[in-house]
């Protein structure tokens, strides 16, 4: 049996409006306020969702990586 492995990752919610977003300009990077919870990035999802669409039509194992801060 054949593995496709699918990478994924957590990132900012590309929906959340720009006004929301501040810079922290010592650790060089984005904030978000804290309720608004990291989600999976689209890119990794479409991913997942081609794996699992080539998983219906032969038989192969999907594995979902994901590395990272939690």
């Amino acid at each position: 049996m054949k593995n496709i492995i699918v990478c994924m990752k957590q990132v900012l919610d590309p929906e959340v409006p720009l006004s929301l977003f501040k810079i922290d300009s010592e650790a060089k990077q984005a904030m978000l306020p804290k309720a608004t919870p990291p989600v999976l990035s689209p890119f990794d999802e479409n991913a997942l969702e081609a794996a699992l669409k080539i998983k219906d039509t032969q038989p192969v194992a999907v594995s979902v990586l994901s590395l990272g801060r939690s």
